[in-house]
């Protein structure tokens, strides 16, 4: 059982992907980032002129950032062991600790 809301996770995550020392350990970790280094390097960024190829694009990017998203929330919920919370939960751990 988890000992946080999955709301709470989901709040936590989005602060975690917004701070530069999990992305550096998610890197670190072996995260497959290629697919989007990939898709930037050879497609460009969407210039959202709502042309067909733009929407295209688009699509194309959401389905790399859910990818990127599902990625790294199964890096913040890994880490656990016998003796170790997992990633996420220290994070939360140390905010609640922090507020006390």
């Amino acid at each position: 059982m988890s000992r946080y809301s999955d709301a709470t996770y989901e709040a936590a995550i989005d602060e975690m992907m917004g701070m530069p020392r999990y992305i550096a350990d998610f890197i670190f970790d072996g995260a497959e980032t290629e697919e989007l280094v990939r898709l930037l390097l050879s497609r460009g960024l969407p210039l959202r002129d709502r042309t067909a190829s733009d929407d295209r694009l688009i699509d194309k990017y959401d389905e790399q950032i859910t990818a990127l998203r599902d990625a790294f929330t199964k890096f913040a919920h890994g880490g656990k062991s016998a003796k170790r919370a997992s990633r996420v939960d220290e994070y939360l751990d140390r905010q609640m600790e922090q507020a006390a």
